[in-house]
């Protein structure tokens, strides 16, 4: 680890960028499902709250699709 850091110093990361993305992304999945949404503090997360009772079989659809999400269990 101790040899990384010299090279992770050189790396910059673009936050108003990634904000602008997750803001997207939460308008997207508003409008799509009309679902309440944890504004998230990050941008590297989103906690939708599920459209159907069962949160891991709404996970297991959604991954069928290529969308990898966790539910909350």
């Amino acid at each position: 680890m101790q040899h990384a850091l010299a090279d992770l110093d050189a790396l910059s990361i673009d936050i108003p960028h990634l904000n602008g993305k997750r803001d997207r992304m939460l308008e997207a999945l508003v409008a799509a499902w009309a679902t309440r949404f944890i504004r998230p503090r990050d941008v590297l997360n989103l906690l939708p709250r599920s459209p159907w009772a069962d949160d891991v079989a709404f996970s297991d659809q959604l991954g069928e699709h290529d969308i990898l999400v966790l539910p909350a269990a």
